[in-house]
């Protein structure tokens, strides 16, 4: 994989992109080199998880804008999707819910 490719953010402007802009502006170019030798996703996810500690500080920023109300909300409104046989609009109602479920969760 190219530094080119590992820099392409540019294809996504979802809710991901701020935190990989992050995550990638916090490596150094040693690990950057590092993972650009890597030719399987499964080694490449094993090296970034060994990254992943040094970017702790991102968690509470990953906490914006989330709650367990509108994670039931967006549940909720997948399932009606789903009953309606919109599986399509179910799975994205899905998928929102679940990032929508804040890291400290207790329960």
């Amino acid at each position: 994989m190219s530094r080119q490719n590992f820099d392409a953010t540019n294809n996504s402007t979802g809710f991901f992109k701020p935190y990989f802009q992050k995550f990638r502006s916090s490596l150094t170019s040693d690990q950057i080199s590092a993972f650009e030798v890597f030719t399987t996703d499964e080694d490449r996810v094993k090296y970034i998880s060994t990254l992943l500690p040094q970017c702790e500080n991102l968690q509470p920023e990953l906490n914006n804008g989330k709650s367990k109300e509108v994670f039931q909300q967006l549940r909720e409104r997948g399932n009606a999707e789903f009953v309606r046989g919109d599986t399509s609009k179910s799975l994205g109602s899905y998928t929102r819910a679940i990032l929508s479920v804040p890291f400290d969760q207790s329960e």
